[in-house]
């Protein structure tokens, strides 16, 4: 597995021999070195090092790097005989004092006694060995990878594919969720991939690594897994059923009861024969998957639940046979069988992974309906006079139809889509399309990315599974369109701006499926529980046969108990109890209860225009009790617009409001500013008198404060009043005029020239109107409500009395730097905080919170920063994504207590603790069904989420915790009627039905509306009231959906 690890100058004088017997065995390290504190030691990724050539020549090169006459560099073209020729002049050294060559992680770890020159070393290594080299430590760059693998069952395989992969140095971090299959792996740059996919591979698994532009919906990878479980199923219930009836139903029957107890050998009968025939390929043949499992898993030390049913339906099986050896050889013992129930279990369990697999694919159903958004093609807009042969050539590659000519349907026009303009239209596939293409999206289509509207009729468009805007919106020209949205009315011409993985589509896709990714807190738990539920149940399952065959060997149990067939059979007696233990106990509801519950929370979150980007943080939400709101942008619109220009004339100037208005704007240009008041200056100057000033140089701009520059050479400051206050440029009348104005929440910039301000321009910017209700809403939820700003206090204030928050709870004059300290002092004093903030400047603070809330329309950084982005520019998604945060926290918490309950309460009756007092057992098989039906109630607990309905902002409303007791069940009809459907569709394999619909489906409905209108018409009657949704199928129109 690993190379020879030399110490000191033992290294040189090996020859083949010892190369050889290193690449066999792997020494440790010695004593004295592990002791040596000042050991240097650095380890290389090397991907060729599975090769026998390349580790012969890697321990040549490391053992003369341990002499102290072997030269640092190494020409090209150096061979292994010339290696120790190169004179002891090149310096300085390598003094290489042990190293370790481990082939099974492809690394070689390199220790010093003194400081070792790793980018030498990796120079070294390169140009010896003619193989790239890669250097793992924390100072390289990461990179992310993901990667579907098949086989994960329960917590056991999670940790055990987490420790397994973390146990590499060119590995950082590692996470697997059970509800998805999918391993998140940190690497290394430079490692490849199959670096891990040989990993997984040796810990028992197949994985398949998942590409950002080859992504696959998870509802069908569920889909498959599900009919792949299906199948199986079936084919082991067309056995196990006959098997079932001859041993119960039909062994009662006088006629067939003497047939099947008919010996063909001694005591084996022909009843024996058939179930053998029947049992047999369920047990080795359809159940051979979970000793497949249970040997991978057992190999690397580790023990799942394959491991508890291979015990379980093994432990039967082979009871059974050897019963019946046993009674052939002695005629004295009757034997018993168990066939049927071994064959039972693994039906049981099929049965339970097929539901389990369908309800996850629910659970996943917002990634997927997410990536449904994506069209398949493009129709962009090319010259009509491009030859058609060279569209075909560029096109080559497209998917359906790439570089095809398209007739427009419903327009009357072939070929020329303008004929004015000499275009025609090309269909594309999605990936070919490229930024600044012209893409023509017609009514009822998708549009393929974000872009730029040019051309367009009165056209509406819905975007609502994407930012979650339950109205359609009109669009004009210039208005930017986001991918995947529905255009219901018009047709569009855009330039394409944002296309593939930079679109805000694949972005919220990727931030959802990194959510999901993602481990919370509370999973930690079920992790622990986990790497010891297997120990403990096979441990509990020898202790209770040993408790109950020890008890009737001292006669301490009644012989009726015992007694079959009139004879006492103490060991089957003990033996029934122990099997039941084993194949009750259920460790995958344990490890399902946290990331099943996140997957649906953070899907519904994404259905509402929220993006939670992952599981700590959507925990950390739950628990906030203070939020700190920035002013600008959040709290008001954001948009400042400019109320006045006053201008005082001095005697070396003859300023007016336009000089002083046009300076302020241009000085701001000068500073490429992008705060709001440099944005408002400059859109207010625009419709005004220009005044051209082409010497102003020396920008500056003074952080918190405002610009200062030189206009010729006279120095020039623009900004804020407290700024000019500080200068002592603003006082008496001038300063109380300009507070009194920011009193009505006005802000002032002054503009000053040669040390005398010259001017005063005011702006303001209106208060949303649900700021409010916000600020209402969340201190009736028991969560204190601050707000910080870099502006004066007059207008903070101003600001904070409309909206209801208290004077000492308002931050003003707070620069960009500081907020984040307003931050660390909150939770000094023990508070959790959120920041809710969209600018540059709040980016620090944002990333100082527990949680940051970043708006949608905010600054990159701010969203990069931010855990939780809101989609929609709604206060009321900030209300939304606390409640939904607790609703998530509460749901898994009751998973928890439903999965921990399951297994307090099935083990010790499948033990038999209620045995001695109610003479009540839960036989094998049943057990075995239980424990296949738990893991399907914990994923199903969890797709109640679905059901939330958000919170609405309201002054009059009363307490969140007495009006909205529970935001999932706003009405318990309605939940238990949602309840059902969902588990009838989870019994019909959640295939949507578009032709004919069933006769369950289509009574319910019909009566409902027959009820409420009193009519029989068909419920097709209805699709006209839908006519400007074309995409509506007309006849799969569901009446509660559409109501």
């Amino acid at each position: 597995r690993g190379g020879r690890k030399r110490n000191g100058g033992g290294g040189g004088g090996g020859g083949g021999g010892g190369e050889h017997r290193g690449m066999e065995q792997t020494e440790r390290t010695s004593d004295s070195q592990k002791e040596h504190s000042d050991v240097c030691s650095a380890t290389f990724y090397v991907p060729d090092l599975r090769s026998e050539d390349v580790v012969i020549k890697l321990n040549k090169l490391l053992s003369c790097l341990q002499s102290s006459s072997f030269p640092v560099r190494l020409p090209p073209s150096s061979t292994d005989s010339s290696l120790s020729s190169f004179s002891s002049s090149f310096h300085p050294p390598l003094k290489v004092t042990g190293y370790d060559i481990n082939r099974h992680t492809r690394t070689v770890t390199i220790s010093s006694s003194s400081s070792l020159d790793k980018s030498l070393l990796l120079k070294t290594l390169e140009e010896h060995l003619a193989s790239p080299v890669c250097l793992l430590g924390s100072t390289c760059p990461e990179e992310r990878r993901r990667f579907q693998v098949e086989g994960i069952t329960c917590g056991a395989c999670v940790r055990r594919i987490e420790q397994g992969l973390k146990r590499s140095p060119a590995v950082r971090d590692v996470t697997v969720s059970l509800a998805s299959s999918i391993c998140t792996v940190k690497l290394e740059a430079g490692v490849d991939s199959c670096y891990v996919l040989e990993m997984l591979e040796a810990l028992g698994y197949r994985g398949k690594e998942i590409s950002s532009s080859q992504r696959e919906c998870p509802r069908l990878v569920r889909r498959r897994e599900a009919e792949h479980w299906r199948l199986l199923f079936l084919r082991s219930a067309a056995l196990t059923f006959p098997a079932y009836l001859i041993a119960m139903p039909l062994d009662h029957l006088p006629s067939l009861h003497l047939l099947f107890h008919t010996s063909l050998w001694r005591a084996f009968t022909v009843q024996h024969l058939l179930l053998l025939l029947l049992c047999a390929p369920v047990q080795f043949g359809i159940g051979r998957c979970f000793y497949i499992a249970s040997y991978k898993a057992l190999r690397t030390g580790a023990a799942n639940m394959d491991v508890l049913v291979a015990l379980g339906t093994s432990a039967a099986f082979l009871y059974s046979l050897c019963s019946i050896v046993i009674a052939c050889i002695d005629l004295n013992m009757v034997p018993h069988h168990f066939f049927e129930t071994s064959a039972m279990l693994i039906t049981f369990v099929l049965l339970g992974r097929r539901f389990e697999a369908s309800a996850k694919g629910e659970a996943s159903d917002a990634v997927s309906a997410l990536m449904r958004l994506h069209p398949a093609h493009a129709c962009i807009l090319v010259p009509a006079d491009e030859h058609k042969k060279e569209g075909e050539e560029e096109g080559a590659g497209g998917a359906g139809g790439a570089g095809r000519e398209m007739e427009e349907k419903g327009h009357g026009k072939k070929e020329l889509y303008d004929e004015e303009r000499k275009l025609r239209v090309k269909v594309i596939g999605i990936s070919e399309l490229e930024v600044g293409d012209v893409v023509v999206v017609h009514e009822g289509e998708r549009v393929p990315c974000d872009g730029v509207a040019l051309q367009l009729t009165l056209s509406y468009v819905d975007e609502s599974m994407v930012t979650g805007e339950s109205k359609a919106k009109r669009k004009e020209e210039g208005d930017l369109l986001i991918g995947g949205s529905l255009v219901v009315r018009g047709n569009v011409e855009m330039r394409a701006a944002r296309v593939g993985a930079d679109s805000l589509l694949n972005q919220m896709v990727k931030l959802v499926e990194d959510a999901q990714a993602t481990k919370a807190p509370m999973q930690l738990l079920a992790d622990k529980i986990a790497a010891r539920f297997v120990p403990f149940i096979v441990f509990l399952s020898l202790l209770t046969f040993s408790l109950w065959y020890t008890s009737c060997c001292a006669h301490l149990v009644p012989v009726d108990w015992t007694s079959i067939g009139g004879r006492p059979e103490p060991f089957m007696f003990a033996f029934l109890f122990a099997n039941a233990v084993l194949v009750a106990a259920c460790p995958c509801a344990l490890g399902l209860a946290t990331p099943t519950a996140v997957m649906v929370g953070t899907g519904v979150s994404a259905r509402l225009g929220i993006l939670i980007k992952s599981g700590a943080a959507l925990e950390e939400l739950r628990g906030v009790n203070v939020v700190v709101l920035d002013k600008t942008g959040t709290m008001t619109e954001g948009g400042m617009r400019v109320t006045g220009v006053n201008a005082y004339p001095t005697a070396q100037l003859d300023e007016d409001d336009n000089w002083v208005l046009q300076l302020a704007a241009q000085v701001e240009k000068a500073s490429r500013s992008h705060h709001p008041i440099a944005n408002a200056i400059c859109l207010f100057a625009a419709s005004a008198r220009k005044i051209d000033f082409p010497d102003i140089t020396r920008v500056e701009e003074k952080e918190g404060y405002g610009v200062q520059c030189f206009l010729g050479h006279r120095s020039v400051k623009i900004g804020s009043r407290t700024w000019m206050s500080q200068l002592g440029l603003l006082g008496g009348q001038q300063l109380e005029r300009e507070k009194e104005s920011e009193k009505g929440g006005c802000t002032t910039v002054c503009v000053s020239v040669e040390e005398r301000l010259v001017g005063t321009i005011t702006l303001a910017d209106p208060i949303r109107k649900d700021a409010a209700y916000l600020v209402d809403s969340l201190q009736r939820m028991g969560v204190q409500v601050m707000i910080v700003s870099g502006d004066n206090k007059e207008t903070c204030d101003y600001i904070g009395r409309q909206v209801g928050v208290q004077e000492e709870q308002i931050f003003s004059n707070v620069l960009p730097r500081d907020k984040s300290n307003v931050i660390v002092g909150l939770q000094d004093k023990g508070l959790r905080v959120a920041m809710v903030g969209d600018g540059i400047n709040d980016s620090v603070a944002l990333a100082q919170a527990n949680v940051g809330i970043a708006l949608g329309r905010g600054a990159d950084v701010a969203l990069e920063a931010a855990d939780v982005v809101l989609v929609r520019n709604e206060l009321n998604a900030i209300l939304t994504a606390m409640d939904l945060s607790r609703c998530i926290v509460r749901r898994i918490q009751l998973n928890y207590c439903w999965a921990m309950g399951y297994n307090l309460v099935v083990l010790p009756l499948a033990a038999g603790a209620l045995y001695p007092s109610l003479r009540v057992s839960l036989p094998p098989a049943l057990a075995g069904l239980c424990m296949a039906l738990s893991s399907v109630s914990v994923v199903l607990s969890s797709l109640m989420l679905r059901l939330y309905t958000p919170p609405q902002l309201s002054k009059s409303s009363s307490s969140s915790s007495s009006s909205r007791a529970s935001s999932l069940c706003p009405n318990w009809r309605k939940s238990v009627r949602s309840f059902v459907q969902q588990c009838t569709n989870l019994m019909r394999g959640f295939k949507r039905r578009t032709g004919k619909s069933h006769l369950l489906d289509k009574l319910p409905r019909l009566s409902k509306y027959r009820k409420a209108h009193g009519s029989r018409r068909p419920l097709s009657a209805m699709a006209p009231c839908a006519r400007r949704y074309e995409n509506i199928p007309q006849g799969d129109v569901d009446f509660d959906e559409f109501v």
